[in-house]
């Protein structure tokens, strides 16, 4: 017997099926057979885990399927990096089948070790380089990305805050992004935009947000001081400079960008074929992004009160 659990993903909402109480040592989980497009992807079941010593069980309320979980499951890695991933991950299949990398859910077991953490606890966390959050069950380490539900947030809206969130403030810790200093995001309505946009005014910065004009009036409630549609005005050519731009897109060449950055300022581009800044003086130095953003616990407990409805 099975029953549904919804699990949010970006735009729309996926019904994902969990198994009862009644299942003994089976799961269900959503499986990746390839490398490939969504038809490799199917619904399947697998022993149910049992927690190490120092393991606890989540009991996996909600998962979203981000674009990491795509580019993982399409092979689809920037030029000269899909053999490094086949050998990071399998050279013709995924050695671990199920993906996702955030979860949400209630701990259902725990491991003798464990002292921190008890059944019944609702928590989120992330996974990013074990993956198999989207099943009905997940393992992680005591010690891990892992903290508790703040009272009011629903396991859903949990599941919306760790990939966005974490990677936003990676990049922004990278910047050194200081109280007062003016930031551009250009891309400010994506997961990571929006969350580098609620942190950035949180810690005292004034930001510019570059998006579509559907989304205007939703960057200025995150708290935009001010705001471009991007399909009406290219922010290159604005008459303002900025301390840090962070680049989410990639869609304007580095030259270009750097006509709106001021002497000593910082450009963040999370893309990685941005990663060398040709012509860029010496005085405006590039941050550099890092291949994997780091997930702790410490970092979720930054992230709970962003907003992505």
């Amino acid at each position: 017997m099975l029953t549904i659990d919804r699990t949010i993903r970006p735009g729309r909402v996926q019904e994902k099926a969990i198994p009862s109480e009644s299942a003994c040592d089976r799961m269900v989980a959503v499986l990746c057979s390839q490398y490939g497009g969504p038809q490799v992807v199917s619904v399947g079941d697998l022993p149910r885990p049992v927690p190490g010593p120092d393991e606890i069980r989540v009991r996996v309320m909600a998962s979203p399927i981000t674009v990491g979980d795509r580019r993982i499951r399409s092979l689809d890695f920037p030029q000269g990096m899909k053999t490094l991933g086949r050998v990071a991950m399998g050279w013709r299949r995924l050695r671990n089948p199920v993906l996702g990398t955030v979860f949400t859910g209630q701990i259902d077991a725990v491991g003798k070790n464990v002292r921190a953490w008890r059944a019944g606890d609702a928590v989120f966390g992330r996974d990013g380089r074990g993956m198999g959050c989207h099943a009905a069950y997940k393992l992680v380490n005591s010690l891990g990305a892992i903290a508790p539900i703040p009272a009011g947030l629903s396991f859903e809206g949990a599941a919306a805050l760790p990939f966005g969130g974490l990677t936003a403030m990676h990049f922004l810790r990278s910047a050194q992004l200081r109280p007062g200093e003016r930031l551009l995001i250009n891309g400010a309505s994506g997961t990571c935009g929006a969350a580098a946009l609620q942190l950035a005014v949180a810690a005292g910065s004034p930001v510019t947000a570059v998006c579509s004009g559907r989304k205007l009036a939703w960057a200025r409630q995150l708290g935009a001081t001010n705001v471009v549609d991007y399909t009406a005005s290219n922010f290159t050519q604005l008459p303002d400079q900025f301390d840090v731009i962070f680049d989410t897109v990639g869609n304007h060449c580095v030259a270009d960008m750097l006509r709106v950055l001021k002497p000593g300022g910082r450009l963040v581009p999370q893309r990685g074929r941005q990663r060398a800044v040709v012509g860029q003086p010496a005085s405006a130095p590039a941050a550099r992004p890092a291949r994997h953003c780091r997930a702790d616990a410490a970092g979720l407990d930054g992230v709970v009160l962003l907003q992505f409805e």
